[in-house]
């Protein structure tokens, strides 16, 4: 029964970590969009590598990026920091959820922004409620608040290809 009790307390332990952890990051990520003189398209793709990188760093998941940023701009905090959390939220899904052995980030800067990612895990189907659901609704909401357009081009057993677009 001690062991048990022992095991219960690391667990609860294990948890508050990873929450604190996940408070810190957010945080951080939080600080660092408010304190850029400048937040460009550039800076949102260097810091989703490091973050990419960073969260498959023990996995065998292939990281692919590919840019073309033409014309590249200065971007509101609010919307800078919206596009990073909406790709934020859709890699770290991937992670979480797509058993995935190839993630693909694509961001093109023209006139608007265009932001790709694919993996080819096993993919989802939307329509189903699911627990994560929240979780769609949250990119959407986002993605609302920034006038941007998300495209969600999923199916269960295929890969999955999200758009943000602003």
């Amino acid at each position: 029964k001690e062991d048990s009790l022992k095991e219960k307390r690391e667990e609860k332990s294990h948890t508050l970590a990873n929450a604190l952890r996940s408070v810190t990051s957010n945080l951080r990520e939080t600080i660092w969009a408010l304190n850029q003189e400048k937040l460009t398209v550039q800076s949102i793709a260097d810091k989703l590598k490091v973050y990419s990188r960073n969260m498959f760093i023990y996995s065998n998941t292939q990281i692919k990026f590919e840019e073309s940023i033409e014309n590249d701009t200065n971007l509101e905090p609010a919307i800078a920091l919206n596009v990073f959390r909406i790709c934020q939220e859709i890699i770290n899904n991937v992670f979480k959820h797509a058993e995935a052995s190839e993630l693909t980030v694509t961001i093109v800067k023209n006139n608007k922004i265009n932001i790709t990612i694919t993996d080819n895990g096993k993919g989802f189907d939307p329509s189903q409620k699911q627990t994560e659901s929240y979780g769609l609704a949250n990119l959407k909401n986002r993605a609302d608040e920034i006038n941007a357009t998300l495209t969600i081009d999923a199916q269960l057993n295929k890969s999955t290809k999200i758009i943000l677009v602003v």
